[in-house]
């Protein structure tokens, strides 16, 4: 089913599109390709912040977006491609670049195809966009099984670029509307994780969890260790950091529950970002159901590559070389305990 969905701040209709099954069903718009509902039917819970039209995806972040073409931070806005030197424009005020500023794909209309089970979004970027090198022809796949939500992402390059793409939906497993995620318990399936400056930004330094509020090798409530003492949950206002997952291939990423439902992230991606809601404002406009959605009310799960790793030695870096694809997959697998 397709609804009209408002108009975003380019003038351009958005549309609600919708994907069921026997377990779940789940909202999407072509406005930013973005995540606006996930439901489990069997307990009726909507566990995804989302806003009820264009407009609140135009001012509200990047809630359920896929974000690109590259996510998260380039440090200083500038980045070294083939020798040559790229300043990025941001649009936005700060000293490093943030999911690409007003340039990310979180903000830009996408075209869609339905087909039986899924929806595929399709985007061009151009050379030149915002300052980054190359064109390249992105899809996103969102697509449903017995196990969940896939989420998916295809970038073929005409010429060299980077393409590093995340989804940032923003989950709570007491639904949408609860005012705080920090009694949800999280394991993340990594030892180490990347060190954050004062600007939030990743120095290259791999830190390992042991003996940290980081260390959530097994399972803890989000805001146990929240109040700690600790240089990097200063630096990060909260847990805003990048954990390294071992391995290649699908493997588990994280696992979050509410003691009801359980959320299990799966990616090849080589890390997940964990985000602890902590600059949500509690001043958004049209959320689901009037939720303004306040400070850490959820958390994001997002899987990428390292974060600057184009500036940054001893990481894979997310270059996409001319007639090369790259493709990563993620699965949040929702179940009832």
């Amino acid at each position: 089913m397709i609804r009209e969905f408002g108009i975003n701040k380019h003038g351009e209709q958005a549309h609600l599109l919708t994907l069921e099954n026997d377990k779940y069903y789940v909202e999407l718009t072509d406005c930013g390709a973005a995540l606006v509902s996930y439901v489990l039917k069997e307990t009726g819970t909507d566990i995804c912040q989302g806003f009820t039209c264009a407009e609140g995806y135009d001012k509200g972040g990047s809630h359920g977006a896929s974000v690109g073409r590259v996510c998260n931070r380039i440090r200083d806005k500038k980045f070294t491609l083939n020798g040559r030197e790229y300043v990025i424009e941001s649009g936005k005020p700060g000293r490093h670049l943030l999911h690409c500023g007003i340039y990310s794909l979180a903000h830009r209309m996408y075209s869609y195809e339905e087909q039986p089970g899924k929806v595929i979004f399709r985007i061009t970027v151009k050379d030149g966009e915002g300052g980054f090198p190359g064109e390249a022809d992105i899809a996103v796949t969102y697509a449903l099984s017995e196990e969940g939500l896939t989420w998916s992402y295809t970038g073929t390059a005409k010429s060299d670029t980077l393409i590093s793409m995340t989804n940032h939906a923003y989950f709570n497993l007491d639904g949408y509307m609860s005012e705080s995620v920090l009694d949800h318990k999280l394991q993340v399936f990594a030892d180490e994780f990347l060190e954050v400056d004062d600007e939030q930004m990743m120095t290259g330094t791999v830190l390992n969890v042991r003996g940290t509020p980081f260390d959530f090798r097994e399972p803890k409530q989000i805001g146990e260790d929240l109040g700690s003492n600790d240089v990097q949950l200063k630096n990060g206002l909260g847990y805003d950091h990048h954990f390294i997952i071992p391995g290649t291939g699908m493997r588990k990423h994280a696992e979050l529950t509410n003691g009801i439902l359980k959320l299990t992230v799966f990616s090849d991606h080589p890390g997940v970002q964990v985000y602890s809601g902590n600059q949500l404002t509690g001043n958004y406009n049209f959320g689901k159901g009037g939720a303004h959605f306040p400070y850490r009310s959820a958390v994001c799960l997002e899987t990428q590559y390292v974060p600057n790793a184009i500036n940054c030695d001893g990481f894979e870096k997310p270059i996409v070389r001319a007639g090369k694809t790259v493709t990563h997959t993620t699965l949040f697998a929702l179940e009832k305990i």
